[in-house]
């Protein structure tokens, strides 16, 4: 009943029994096919339906035009939630359009309540679409995005930036280690906010999330 409310008017038959079969019971892929048939030109073959839920939302990223995916792939790296002054600031051009075009294909939906005062927020329609955009990013690429979003929540000088920005840095500096192109400056700047940050859990009482920041704080 969900294909045929989903699919009846934009497939051929055979789409829509093919869709049936590969969905095995999970209506999120019933609701990714729709909308891949309704991006794309309304004609795929039958056997043109990707067999998992991850290949057929990587078909849908790639269906984006080059702004609009590389404004997802920077979401992405900031997280399930993300924010329109932190992408104005890693992308490098105004967003507007992008956002748009992903929030009119339901990837992205308004977050109601952002955690940094004063920022649009936003978040990805689902878990798995965020998973599988930050999977199209290259190591290299994803490291400089961290660090370029832990730079800009660094000027925004709330508490709440203070463990955010940690966590980023050291995702840049996780991800040059297993490139094997460790860059002291920004190991000792990863180690330094999360210093900062494991301190700050301990003066509110969170000692396990305080020993597990100045322990890795002590590694780097």
């Amino acid at each position: 009943e969900l294909a045929d409310s989903l699919l009846s008017d934009e497939a051929s038959p055979a789409v829509l029994r093919r869709a049936v079969q590969r969905a095995e019971g999970n209506p999120l892929y019933l609701e990714e096919t729709a909308r891949m048939v309704l991006e794309g030109d309304g004609a795929q073959p039958a056997d043109g339906i990707p067999d998992t839920l991850q290949t057929l939302i990587a078909a849908r990223i790639d269906l984006l035009d080059a702004g609009a995916k590389r404004t997802l792939q920077a979401a992405a790296v900031i997280g399930r939630v993300f924010w329109h002054g932190a992408l104005e600031q890693l992308v490098g051009a105004e967003v507007e359009p992008a956002l748009e075009v992903l929030r009119a294909r339901e990837l992205i939906v308004d977050e109601e309540r952002s955690v940094l005062a004063g920022d649009r927020a936003f978040r990805f329609g689902h878990g798995l679409i965020r998973d599988v955009a930050y999977g199209t990013v290259t190591k290299s690429e994803r490291a400089d995005l961290h660090r370029a979003f832990a730079a800009w929540v660094a000027g925004r000088g709330s508490d709440d930036a203070i463990a955010i920005r940690a966590y980023h840095l050291d995702r840049a500096a996780t991800l040059l280690a297993e490139l094997d192109a460790r860059d002291a400056s920004v190991d000792a700047e990863a180690a330094a906010a999360l210093e900062e940050a494991g301190e700050r859990a301990l003066r509110a009482s969170g000692f396990s999330a305080a020993r597990r920041l100045l322990l890795r704080a002590d590694t780097l």
